[in-house]
């Protein structure tokens, strides 16, 4: 069954750099029961879903049927469960765009079941910086922080994953493909970085002196509301807000980590708390999308009247994204758009949904966005599940800003650019935020745009 029934409304955009989290070894696809035809079956279901949904009718110029006839043998002559999902991602491979990927039914679905089983985490957050693995935030009171690890801290080893030679592996990609490439790992190695709760995970770092640590680093509950949505796996939403002062005034500051309906509620409310505040910072790095439709509403506290943020062109028809203003409080209270300045933060794991809000008010002049340049992946797709058990996420639709320019590939360059560095985040500062408050504040650093 598809995710969405009414995918005008609802399409997902979440990157398909989540495909990248879920690995399965060749020695776990042959341990899977294994039956041809039904694999055949999955193959067939993969070719004729993209076909009659993806939104260019003439499939990029593809012979379709073509590409189908050449690697169904692979199939009909495998061996494992592999076999398939290398036909099937061949296949959506040749379509060369981003939320296109088979996720292996026995992760989505161990996915379902850690819900009881309590999946867990390190409270820690990894980027490459200069060729080395870097962590980039430690949350308080979380396990990375209780064992005396920092921003700016090195990681060189996860288990028995050496970081460098993984990062050969990416950066040896064609130059095309390197920077999706690059995302994946890094999203990969965030990944490995968790794992049930109560358990550890081995890692070889370095501090600020660069003297080595090989710490056992214990894995907590993951914090957040559990969300299930359609064929994903169970998702954990994490919502913060905060208000720092600023100049005889404030600034708010909101966190979340995906687009998904719980934490609209909680933005309605941080909003309508934040109307006396000289800006709002919406910090989105690392936020890999979600629901589409949800940036309607919450661009809607951002303008006095209607906006139209973009567009989705599907098969034969188009939808228009629009900003509703948000007239009321939840509590039925008159409510006024938000007046202060507006300061978006992404990263290269800012994706999907993310990308639409990001570009719209950056290009409808109502933000700034601050940081390093998105993912670049920022197609409305649908998951549904194959006859084998395998997820297929497959794009229905293309997207363009409100200025007609497409976001797939390009994604957000921000207009005041915030490369992280080891030296900053050892002294405990964060310079995309920095910047942020020192913009909102009215004090502009040298080059920043006005």
């Amino acid at each position: 069954m598809s995710l969405f029934v009414n995918v005008t409304r609802s399409s997902l955009c979440i990157s398909a750099i989540l495909a990248s989290a879920f690995v399965t070894s060749a020695s776990q696809a042959q341990a899977i029961r294994y039956d041809r035809s039904i694999e055949l079956a999955s193959f067939d279901s993969a070719w004729t879903r993209v076909r009659d949904s993806y939104y260019d009718a003439t499939m990029r110029g593809l012979n379709w049927v073509a590409l189908r006839d050449s690697l169904r043998p692979i199939v009909e002559q495998g061996t494992s469960r592999n076999d398939t999902r290398r036909a099937i991602s061949t296949l959506l491979g040749k379509l060369g765009e981003s939320h296109f990927g088979v996720l292996p039914g026995e992760a989505m679905d161990a996915g379902a079941a850690s819900v009881s089983g309590l999946p867990g985490d390190a409270g820690l957050v990894v980027r490459f910086i200069d060729s080395t693995l870097v962590v980039t935030r430690v949350e308080e009171k979380a396990p990375a922080r209780t064992l005396g690890i920092r921003p700016g801290w090195i990681i060189d080893e996860i288990d028995t994953l050496r970081v460098m030679n993984a990062l050969r592996a990416a950066s040896a990609v064609p130059e095309g493909a390197r920077r999706f490439a690059l995302v994946r790992l890094t999203l990969n190695l965030n990944g490995r970085l968790t794992g049930p709760a109560g358990g550890t995970i081995r890692i070889s770092a370095r501090d600020a002196n660069n003297a080595r640590h090989v710490l056992n680093l214990p894995l907590r509950e993951t914090p957040g509301q559990v969300v299930e949505y359609g064929a994903l796996p169970p998702m954990h939403v994490q919502f913060e807000a905060s208000r720092q002062s600023n100049h005889g005034g404030c600034i708010g500051i909101v966190r979340f980590n995906i687009f998904m309906t719980p934490i609209m509620p909680q933005f309605e409310d941080a909003m309508a708390s934040m109307r006396s505040c000289n800006g709002v910072i919406l910090d989105l790095r690392g936020n890999l999308g979600g629901v589409g439709a949800m940036i309607m509403g919450m661009t809607g506290h951002f303008f006095a009247e209607p906006e139209t943020l973009g567009t989705m062109r599907l098969r034969g028809a188009t939808m228009r994204y629009v900003a509703n203003p948000i007239r009321v409080t939840r509590a039925g209270e008159p409510l006024t758009p938000f007046k202060g300045r507006v300061a978006v933060l992404v990263d290269e794991l800012s994706a999907s949904t993310t990308e639409i809000l990001a570009a719209a008010l950056q290009r409808l002049g109502r933000a700034r966005v601050f940081g390093g340049p998105s993912a670049g992946q920022a197609l409305p797709a649908v998951v549904t599940k194959l006859p084998n058990g395998d997820r297929l996420m497959y794009v229905i639709g293309d997207f363009a800003g409100p200025d007609g320019v497409r976001l797939e590939g390009a994604g957000v360059n921000p207009d005041v650019s915030t490369p992280l560095s080891r030296s900053v985040l050892l002294a405990g500062r964060d310079s995309a935020l920095d910047a942020a408050v020192l913009w909102i504040a009215g004090t502009h650093p040298a080059g920043a745009p006005r």
